[in-house]
C-alpha cells in the first residue's frame, strides 16, 4: 500500500510540474459542500467589556494592531473571551466572523473529546488495542506491528503509521491503508504528527457506537454549547475525516474553548470528565522543537510559559486556552504554517499571555470599539485615493483574451492548495473578458470546468458564489489600478476564499493594444507546497526501486523551479476582435451568484 499511495503522490506532482493539461485527481472526486452558509443559528456567549473583566483596553488594542501589522500572520478574526464573556473581537476585512470558517487540524481536539466521551462512559479505554476494537473490519493483510497499537498511541500522534496525508488524495479506503502502511517505530514509543490517526479515531466512533462524529457528537456537545452551524467532510467511506473537514462559526470555536478552561463543564452539565481533562492537557509525549515549543497531550497542544492549551490548525487557525487568566483567544487566519512556527503565537503570548488581567483605569469602551473606530477613520482618508470605476475599467470594457500557451493549462481560478487539499482538480484557463454589467466591472473567466462571472469591488469588497466541481466556494472580490515601474498600467484584482485559509490574486499588465500579461499568485502558496514536496521528495528518494523509478525522473532543483513556475506563473493573453465569441461566452449558464455579505438578518 506504501508503494501505490507514494506513486501515486508522485504522479500527481509530475504532473504538475510538467503542465499536464489532464490534470486530475487519482481517486474520483465527490462535491460534499454543494450548500452555502446561510442565516446563522448558533447561540452567542455573553458579552462584557475590558474594563468589567478588569483588562486594559489599550492593551488589547496594541494586539488587534500588531496582528494587522506583521507580515507573517495575515488574520482574518480574532475573538478574545475573558470569564466566559467576549469582551473583543476583531474582523480583518472582507472576512466575517458571523460566516462559518474552515478549521483544518484545529478540530482534532473535537474528535478527541469525543473519545474521551467514550472512555468516560465506559466504552473504551486509551489502553484499548485499536486491532481488537476493529474486528472484523481490519483487513486482511493489516501490519502486525499494528496489532499492539493503542487508543493512546492514536491519541498522541504515536502510531509511527507511514501512511499519512497525502493518502486523501491517492487512496479511496483510508482504513485500509493506514493498517496495510509500514511503520516507522514501535507505536508509543514516539511523536509523529499524522492526521490519519485522528480519522482512525474517527471510525472508532462509528465503530463502538454506530453513529458517525456529528451524529454522536450533537446531543453530547454541540447542542449543549449552542453550536448549530457546522459542516463535516467525509471520506469516501462516509466517515466524518476527524483531523480536518470541519467548517465552524468562530464564536463556537471560542465556546468550545471555554468549555477546556470550564475542565469540561459547561453550566450545570459535566461533558467531560474531571479524570479525562487532567490526562488530556498533560503533556503525554515530546515533540520535536522543529515543530514548535508546545507539547503534545490527547489531541490538544500544551503550553508551559505561559500556561497554555491550544486546538492547533494549519495556516492559523487556532483557540488558546489561558487557565491562569481565565482567558481564551480564537483566530482564523491565512498564513504559510503547519505548526507553532508563527509569529502569532509571540504576539498572543505577549500581548495576552503575560499580564493580561493587569486592571487599568481606561474610558468605558470594548477594544472592538477603540480598535473600529481608528480603522474607520484611517479609511476614510486612504478612501479619497479610490475610485467606485476606475477609468482602466473602461479601457478594459468588452475585451477578450485568449490563453493558448500550453503553461495556461494547468492555471484556475480555484488556488493550487484547496485543489488539493480538497482533491478537486480543475481544468485549465483559456479565455478571460471584461465587461461593466450593472453598473459594475465584472471579470469572466472561461476554464475548461465552466464559465464563472466574478464583479470586483473597488471601494468595497463584491462578494459571490463560485462553482467548482460542484463544490460552492464564497469569495470576495476587490480590485485596483497602478501603474508599473514602466509607467503601464496594471489591474490587480484579489479574490479572498473567505470560508478558508486561500487568496488568488491576479495582476493585469497592460503593455500593448493586443496583448495582455497575467501575473498569478495564491497564499497560503509556493512556500507551504515546496516545503511538502520536498519532504515527500526526501522521503522516498531511497526507497524501493519502483517508487524510486518515479522519483528519479524529477530533478530536485528543476522541480522546485517548475514549482515556483506552476504556483506563480506568468501568462500572456492575445486580445481576441471576435465579439460574437465574447457574446457566446456570456450566454453560457453559469452557477447563480448569491450575494454573501453581511445583512441585518445575520447579526441579529
Amino acid at each position: 500500500m506504501d508503494i501505490k499511495n507514494q506513486t501515486n503522490t508522485l504522479r500527481i506532482i509530475t504532473r504538475l510540474i510538467n503542465n499536464k493539461k489532464d490534470n486530475k485527481s487519482v481517486i474520483d472526486f465527490t462535491p460534499q459542500k454543494t450548500e452555502i452558509f446561510g442565516k446563522r443559528t448558533s447561540t452567542r456567549m455573553p458579552r462584557s467589556t475590558p474594563r468589567k473583566e478588569g483588562v486594559s483596553s489599550e492593551r488589547i488594542n496594541e494586539y488587534f494592531k500588531a496582528l494587522t501589522e506583521n507580515h507573517n500572520v495575515f488574520p482574518h478574526g480574532v475573538i478574545i473571551v475573558k470569564n466566559g464573556k467576549i469582551i473583543a473581537e476583531k474582523e480583518y476585512s472582507p472576512y466575517n466572523n458571523n460566516i462559518w470558517h474552515i478549521t483544518y487540524s484545529m478540530c482534532k481536539t473535537i474528535t478527541g473529546m469525543a473519545i474521551g466521551m467514550l472512555c468516560d462512559y465506559g466504552i473504551l479505554s486509551v489502553e484499548d488495542r485499536v486491532c481488537e476494537i476493529m474486528g472484523d473490519q481490519l483487513p486482511l493483510l493489516t501490519n502486525v506491528r499494528l496489532k499492539k497499537l493503542t487508543v493512546k498511541d492514536l491519541l498522541t500522534m504515536s502510531s509511527g503509521v507511514v501512511f499519512n496525508e497525502t493518502g486523501v488524495i491517492t487512496e479511496e479506503n483510508w482504513t485500509e491503508g493506514f493498517f496495510t502502511s509500514g511503520v516507522k517505530f514501535i507505536p508509543g514509543s514516539s511523536f509523529n504528527y499524522n492526521s490519519m490517526n485522528t480519522y482512525i479515531l474517527s471510525v472508532i466512533v462509528k465503530k463502538v457506537t454506530g453513529e458517525g462524529l456529528c451524529e454522536f457528537l450533537e446531543p453530547r456537545l454541540f447542542e449543549p454549547l449552542g453550536i448549530r452551524d457546522y459542516f463535516w467532510e467525509k471520506s469516501q467511506q462516509g466517515i466524518e475525516k476527524g483531523g480536518w473537514g470541519l467548517y465552524l462559526l468562530p464564536e463556537d470555536m471560542a465556546k468550545l474553548g471555554q468549555l477546556i478552561l470550564n475542565g469540561g463543564k459547561w453550566g450545570d452539565h459535566t461533558l467531560l470528565s474531571d479524570k479525562w481533562m487532567r490526562e488530556a492537557e498533560s503533556k503525554q509525549i515530546e515533540v520535536p522543537e522543529s515543530i514548535g515549543r508546545y507539547g503534545y497531550g490527547y489531541q490538544m497542544w500544551i503550553g508551559e510559559d505561559p500556561r497554555c492549551i491550544l486546538f492547533n490548525g494549519m495556516f492559523g487557525q487556532n483557540i488558546s486556552v489561558f487557565p491562569d487568566i481565565n482567558t481564551v483567544v480564537v483566530a482564523t487566519a491565512g498564513n504559510s504554517d503547519m505548526f507553532q512556527t508563527n509569529d502569532y503565537f509571540e504576539l498572543t503570548d505577549k500581548y495576552i499571555g503575560r499580564g493580561f488581567d493587569v486592571p487599568v483605569d481606561l474610558p468605558e469602551k470594548s477594544a472592538t470599539q477603540l480598535f473600529v473606530e481608528e480603522s474607520v477613520e484611517k479609511a476614510l482618508r486612504r478612501s479619497v485615493h479610490k475610485e467606485a470605476m476606475p477609468q482602466l475599467c473602461e479601457v478594459l470594457n468588452g475585451s477578450m483574451y485568449k490563453f493558448e500557451k500550453r503553461e495556461s493549462s494547468p492555471v484556475s481560478l480555484l488556488p493550487l492548495i484547496l485543489q488539493t487539499l480538497q482533491n478537486n482538480f480543475q481544468g485549465g484557463l483559456s479565455r478571460m473578458a471584461f465587461i461593466i454589467n450593472d453598473g459594475k466591472f465584472k471579470l469572466i473567466v472561461k476554464e475548461n470546468s465552466g464559465v464563472h462571472v466574478i464583479p470586483v469591488g473597488f471601494l468595497k469588497p463584491e462578494h459571490t458564489v463560485l462553482n467548482f466541481g460542484g463544490e460552492k466556494y464564497m469569495v470576495a472580490v476587490t480590485g485596483h489600478t497602478s501603474d508599473d515601474e514602466d509607467g503601464y498600467p496594471v489591474l490587480s484584482v484579489k479574490m479572498s476564499f473567505i470560508e478558508t485559509a486561500s487568496v488568488r490574486e491576479m495582476k493585469f499588465y497592460l503593455k500593448s493594444d493586443s496583448e495582455i500579461e497575467l501575473v498569478w499568485r495564491e497564499t497560503p502558496g509556493v512556500e507551504f507546497i515546496v516545503n511538502g514536496a520536498g519532504a515527500i521528495y526526501s522521503s522516498i528518494e531511497n526507497k524501493i526501486k519502483i517508487v524510486k523509478k518515479v522519483a528519479d525522473i524529477l530533478d530536485w532543483d528543476i522541480m522546485l523551479y517548475q514549482l515556483n513556475r506552476i504556483l506563480a506563473p506568468r501568462l500572456i493573453g492575445v486580445k481576441n476582435h471576435d465579439l460574437g465569441e465574447l457574446i457566446n461566452i456570456l450566454k453560457i449558464r453559469t452557477p447563480e451568484n448569491e450575494k454573501i455579505g453581511r445583512s441585518d438578518e445575520n447579526n441579529d
